[in-house]
């Protein structure tokens, strides 16, 4: 009797998981389309009304954020140094989302703002024209010393480990790529000297 009760509750358990899915999947799909009647309404006309376009405490939530939104701060922010995309969605009050993120990412790229390092926290740094340019130089410059520096005591270290030794010991974020390509420039120049 007990197993026929267990079936049963486990039964249950799954039908209710499944009508849940389905309900997330139709909440959604009401979500996407009130907000597609959002940005095809015409203007002056009557918005449907929406259940999901108010948060549980019954205040409305904020539009979606647009690069449109983020140009104006991205480009105050980068005109006094390289920034991040953390510190334009601070600025502009926002949360971190991946559609923020994307939307500030977009408006960096419509400047010509590229990346131009990684930021303390691993978060990438993106500057304009000249100024990337030469932080990529600095960096890559930078990059070679750490690498020589360590290549004095290294004895047969692989790039994982020079990648590992230099966040460690100097601090630098630096990619797999970027440390065999330093390797193989430090070894040429050394080659050539």
């Amino acid at each position: 009797m007990r197993e026929q009760w267990t079936k049963l509750v486990l039964a249950v358990d799954a039908e209710l998981t499944v009508l849940e899915r389905r309900v997330k999947k139709l909440r959604e799909l009401k979500r996407l389309a009130i907000e597609l009647d959002d940005e095809n309404r015409p203007p002056g006309a009557v918005a449907v009304a929406s259940d999901t376009a108010k948060g549980r405490s019954g205040r409305k939530q904020s539009s979606p954020l647009t690069a449109a939104d983020a140009v104006d701060v991205a480009r105050s922010l980068l005109a006094h140094g390289p920034t991040t995309v953390g510190q334009i969605l601070e600025k502009l009050g926002r949360s971190r989302t991946q559609r923020a993120a994307a939307a500030v990412e977009e408006a960096l790229e419509q400047l010509g703002a590229g990346v131009s390092g990684r930021a303390r926290g691993g978060g990438n740094l993106y500057a304009l024209g000249d100024e990337h340019d030469d932080d990529l130089s600095q960096d890559r410059h930078v990059l070679l010393e750490k690498i020589g520096e360590l290549a004095r005591s290294a004895v047969g270290w692989s790039d994982e480990e020079f990648q590992y030794q230099l966040r460690k010991r100097c601090g630098i974020e630096a990619s797999l790529e970027e440390v065999r390509v330093a390797r193989l420039q430090m070894n040429d120049d050394e080659a050539a000297a």
